[in-house]
C-alpha cells in the first residue's frame, strides 16, 4: 500500500513537472499533495509517516532535477507537508472518518479547508521567498497564485485518489460503463477544443461536462475534471488553445486565465455532481424506508410472516380465481412453557425459527404464511384438491417443524399441532374456512397435540 501511494505521488509529480509547469516555474495546480493528504486520512500513523517521508524525498529529487536552488527546493517540499498537515485533521474532523467527498456539504467543507490550508502554506512561502530567498516579486500576486495552485490540486485530485485507494481495498464502483463513455467523450472534446483553439469547441465542452456531472458517478466526474485540467493546462503551456491565444506572451495573464478556467470547472461540475449524487442517496434512503414501512404494514415484525390484514385479502383473491386450496392453522405446542422456562428472548427466537421453517416448507408450493397472534400461524396452499394431498402436506410440515432447533436451551423440545381443511364449493368464505380449520386444530390438541386433523 505504501508503494502505491509513492507511485501515485511520483506519477503526479512527473505529470506536473513535464506537462503543467512552464519555463518560468509557474504551475496552474499541484495535485501531488493530495496523495499525502489521503495517506494521512486513511493509513495508520506509522504508514502515513512513511508515505510522507517517501513523498518528501521524491519531491526534493524532482525540485533539484528541475534546477531549483537548494533553499527553494527544500522550502517547497517542507511547505507541501505543512499544507497537508493542516488539512488532514480539519478534513477528518469536519468531513467524517471515511472522508466521503461525494456529499455536497462535505465537498464544500473540504474545498474551504483546502483553500484555508493553502492560504496558510502560501503565506509562509511568499514570506520565505521575500525575506530568506530575496525574491522581489509582488507578495500579494505570488500569494494568490500559490493559493490557487495548491488548493486546486487538492480539490481536483483528492476525491479521485481516495477512490483509487479504496477500490484497491475492495470498495465497489457503480455506473462504470456509462460513466466511462461520458468521461472519454468529454475528454476528447476538451482536447479538441485546445488543439483547435480558434474553434468554438470549448463552448461545447461545458455542456458535456455538465452531462457528466449529472449522469456519471462522483469518482468518474472528479477523474474527468482532473484529466481535462491536466490537458487544458498542458496545451496552454505550449501556446495552444483559447487561453493561450487570449493571453499572448503575458505569463501572469496566462496563469490567471487557466486557473480561472479550472475554478469554473470545479464550481460548475463537481458541486452539481455531488448534489445529484446526494439526491440519489436521499431517494434510495426514501425508497428503503418506504419499503420497510410497506413491509411493516403487511408483515409481522418479529417473524416476517404476513399479518392478518394482508393474508385474508390475498386468500380471498385466490379463492375468487380458483376454489382449490387448503387452509392450515399451525400452533406451537406448549409455547407458554418455553417462555416461562427459558425466557421471552428464547421464545422469540423459537418463533422466528418456527416461522422461517414454515415459510420455507411452503415456498415451493406457493403457500402463504401469516402470524395471527402469539404462537398461532395460518397458512394457505393453493391447488391442493384431494384429502391425500392435504394429508401428505400436513405430515411433511409436522415432521420438519419438529426437527431439532439450533438453540441450546430448546433442542428438540418444540412440536406443533395442525388443523387443516380444503376450500371448495359451498365454503368460499375465508371466515368459514378459518372456523373449520380452527375446529380441526382443537381436535388435534384434544387428542394430545403434536399431530394434525383434517376436516373436509
Amino acid at each position: 500500500m505504501i508503494l502505491l501511494f509513492l507511485v501515485l505521488f511520483g506519477g503526479l509529480v512527473v505529470i506536473t513537472r513535464f506537462l503543467i509547469e512552464d519555463n518560468d516555474g509557474f504551475s496552474a495546480f499541484w495535485p501531488a499533495n493530495a496523495v499525502m493528504l489521503v495517506a494521512l486520512l486513511i493509513l495508520p500513523e506509522r504508514r502515513s509517516l512513511a508515505v510522507m517521508a517517501g513523498c518528501c524525498a521524491i519531491n526534493l529529487c524532482a525540485n533539484y532535477g528541475a534546477g531549483w536552488a537548494n533553499g527553494e527546493a527544500v522550502q517547497a517540499s517542507l511547505l507541501n507537508i505543512v499544507q497537508v498537515a493542516i488539512a488532514a485533521p480539519l478534513t477528518r474532523q469536519f468531513c467524517g472518518a471515511r472522508t466521503d467527498l461525494a456529499r455536497l456539504p462535505r465537498f464544500l467543507c473540504f474545498s474551504i479547508i483546502a483553500v484555508a490550508a493553502s492560504a496558510i502554506e502560501a503565506g509562509f512561502g511568499v514570506l520565505g521567498d521575500r525575506f530568506i530567498m530575496g525574491d522581489p516579486a509582488p507578495l500579494l500576486r505570488d500569494w494568490i497564485q500559490w493559493v490557487a495552485c495548491d488548493a486546486l490540486g487538492l480539490i481536483l485530485a483528492t476525491p479521485v485518489i481516495i477512490h483509487l485507494i479504496r477500490n484497491v481495498r475492495g470498495d465497489n464502483e457503480y455506473r462504470r460503463g456509462r460513466s466511462m463513455v461520458l468521461s472519454l467523450l468529454c475528454l476528447a472534446v476538451s482536447i479538441a477544443s485546445f488543439v483547435w483553439g480558434r474553434s468554438p469547441l470549448l463552448l461545447f465542452s461545458y455542456p458535456l461536462l455538465t452531462i457528466v456531472g449529472f449522469r456519471a458517478s462522483p469518482v468518474w466526474t472528479s477523474g474527468t475534471v482532473l484529466l481535462v485540467a491536466v490537458c487544458a493546462t498542458a496545451f496552454t503551456r505550449r501556446g495552444m488553445g483559447p487561453i493561450a491565444l487570449f493571453s499572448g506572451h503575458d505569463v501572469i495573464l496566462r496563469e490567471v486565465g487557466i486557473q480561472t478556467y479550472l475554478v469554473s470547472l470545479v464550481l460548475t461540475v463537481l458541486p452539481a455532481n455531488v448534489s445529484v449524487d446526494e439526491n440519489r442517496r436521499s431517494l434510495r434512503r426514501m425508497l428503503f424506508v418506504q419499503d420497510r414501512l410497506r413491509q411493516a404494514s403487511s408483515h409481522d415484525e418479529l417473524t416476517l410472516a404476513m399479518n392478518r390484514r394482508t393474508f385474508e385479502p390475498a386468500v380471498e383473491a385466490h379463492m375468487r380465481l380458483s376454489a382449490a386450496g387448503a387452509l392450515l392453522i399451525v400452533d406451537l405446542d406448549h409455547f407458554k412453557r418455553i417462555n416461562d422456562t427459558y425466557g421471552h428472548a428464547t421464545g422469540d427466537d423459537v418463533l422466528r425459527v418456527f416461522s422461517r421453517r414454515l415459510i420455507v416448507i411452503l415456498r415451493d408450493v406457493h403457500g402463504l404464511v401469516a402470524r395471527y397472534g402469539g404462537d398461532e400461524f395460518v397458512a394457505f396452499v393453493p391447488d391442493v384438491q384431494t384429502v391425500s394431498d392435504l394429508e401428505a402436506l400436513c405430515m411433511q410440515i409436522r415432521h420438519e417443524l419438529a426437527l431439532p432447533y439450533d438453540l441450546p436451551e430448546v433442542g428438540a423440545a418444540v412440536t406443533a399441532s395442525i388443523g387443516a381443511t380444503l376450500s371448495g364449493s359451498g365454503r368460499q368464505g375465508i371466515k368459514d374456512i378459518l372456523r373449520r380449520a380452527d375446529l380441526a386444530l382443537y381436535k388435534t390438541k384434544a387428542a394430545g397435540r403434536n399431530g394434525y386433523t383434517l376436516l373436509t
